[in-house]
């Protein structure tokens, strides 16, 4: 038999078509929202004044900008991460 994922032989590389999101979370509890994504931003060579709107408001984060992640609810932390 032969086992097929996104359109190509599994045993081929598809690193840039498979993801992959940890249980765990990230160390970065005792920074806010907007200090974690201008750190992460920056450490990928992005301005952070280019993401910080759009990913706040397409995952609905923009009412936690300035609280620390160890503060937020684990729904809203996985939103994040």
């Amino acid at each position: 038999g032969e086992l097929v994922a996104s359109g190509g032989d599994i045993f081929r590389p598809k690193a840039s078509t498979i993801g992959y999101c940890p249980q765990g979370d990230l160390s970065f509890s005792d920074l806010t929202l907007l200090q974690a994504i201008n750190y992460i931003s920056r450490l990928h060579g992005i301005d952070p004044s280019i993401l910080i709107g759009p990913l706040l408001t397409q995952f609905q984060l923009n009412s936690y900008r300035n609280h620390r992640i160890s503060e937020l609810s684990s729904g809203t932390s996985r939103r994040f991460h």
